[in-house]
């Protein structure tokens, strides 16, 4: 059983790679962080949060094979909560770190329909990932990196 847990920016290729390359594979889910915030956050922050980790739990309870939680994850605190859950269950956690360069990103978000993110925003985003980027120290059985 694996916990998938991508991290990067907005536009950096995480629900792409969702799409073309997870979803094929039939017992993998996605916890799809961005819809659940959506829907949730505008009553309550910490709501949201609770019913991310119990959707979580829910899959773990369940032993769902393949877990790929589709968030940004760029707080190794946050990243931690996510381990701790997944190892406790026997969960291999791996991490895909999506190195795609900052100007990708901001065109990648301009052309969504649904852009929430500014410029500004997706740059101080990019320097907290930069200074929080997965290491293995924080429970990852692996990490893997997609550059583009």
């Amino acid at each position: 059983m694996i916990v998938l847990l991508p991290v990067g920016i907005p536009g950096c290729g995480k629900t792409y790679y969702w799409y073309k390359r997870i979803s094929k594979i039939e017992s993998a889910v996605r916890i799809d962080e961005e819809q659940i915030f959506k829907t949730i956050v505008s009553s309550n922050e910490n709501l949201y949060i609770e019913y991310v980790i119990s959707i979580f739990k829910g899959h773990i309870a369940r032993e769902t094979p393949i877990i790929y939680w589709d968030g940004n994850l760029l707080s190794p605190l946050y990243r931690n909560i996510i381990i701790s859950l997944a190892k406790k269950a026997k969960y291999k956690v791996i991490g895909i770190v999506f190195d795609t360069p900052l100007a990708k990103c901001i065109i990648r978000c301009n052309e969504r329909k649904s852009n929430s993110h500014d410029r500004n925003t997706l740059e101080k985003m990019y320097e907290t990932f930069r200074k929080n980027e997965p290491e293995y120290d924080e429970g990852f059985d692996d990490i893997l990196i997609i550059k583009e």
